[in-house]
């Protein structure tokens, strides 16, 4: 799950400045449900997870050109279901679960932001959390 940070790092600055300013929500009223636009926040996260996942690649081995996804999370990718099996055995069987169980909707709470899911299951590290969620803060908040 190491390999390509700079890489990882650099898409989401890129995605955070260069973001189409239509899809920008705009302020009203100095109220946070005026500011939070749930689709555009979903289409970023679905941004990190394809950033994330292109830049690891293959969940086992690292091979770039996986072809199947985990049916539980739809974030791991594998090249080959031996490496889906090998990674399920190794670690993904509780990562999915921890992943899974924080992105679930519980109320009114919408589940947490991909960021977090992505920083609970070993995916991103501090600093790529940091800048996710900092990128994340100015876009919805302007700070």
């Amino acid at each position: 799950y190491q390999t390509g940070r700079s890489k990882l790092l650099s898409i989401m600055v890129d995605e955070a400045t260069t973001s189409n300013a239509s899809n920008t929500p705009t302020a009203t009223k100095n109220t946070v449900d005026n500011w939070y636009n749930p689709d555009f926040d979903q289409q970023m996260g679905q941004e990190l997870i394809t950033a994330v996942q292109e830049t690891i690649g293959c969940f086992e081995c690292g091979n770039p050109d996986p072809i199947k996804t985990c049916s539980r999370c739809k974030l791991a990718k594998y090249c080959s279901p031996d490496c889906q099996k090998a990674d399920w055995r190794k670690s993904h069987k509780e990562l999915c679960s921890i992943y899974l169980e924080n992105k679930t909707p519980n109320g009114p709470d919408p589940g947490a932001p991909v960021p977090i899911l992505l920083m609970s299951v070993g995916l991103i590290g501090e600093a790529d959390f940091e800048t996710a969620m900092k990128n994340r803060r100015q876009l919805f908040f302007g700070k």
